[in-house]
């Protein structure tokens, strides 16, 4: 059996009603993502993703590559 090192990507989805007093939608909108990053999410949905495989022996290769030439 080998190694792999594999990297995973999680994406989360969460969801959340802001009451927001504005003069349009437009400002509205654009208030309520100027909010957004101070606000409490949770995440109610997540996917999984693989972003890269690499076998651990290419990597322990590398890794050798790079201390024999100094980088």
């Amino acid at each position: 059996m080998s190694k792999y090192y594999v990297e995973v990507t999680r994406i989360s989805f969460a969801r959340q009603t802001l009451e927001i007093e504005a003069e349009s939608v437009s400002q509205a909108k654009d208030l309520a993502l100027k909010r957004a990053p101070d606000e409490e999410f949770s995440t109610y949905e997540s996917e999984y993703e693989v972003s890269s495989v690499e076998a651990a022996k290419a990597r322990v290769a590398e890794a050798t590559r790079s201390v024999a030439l100094g980088a």
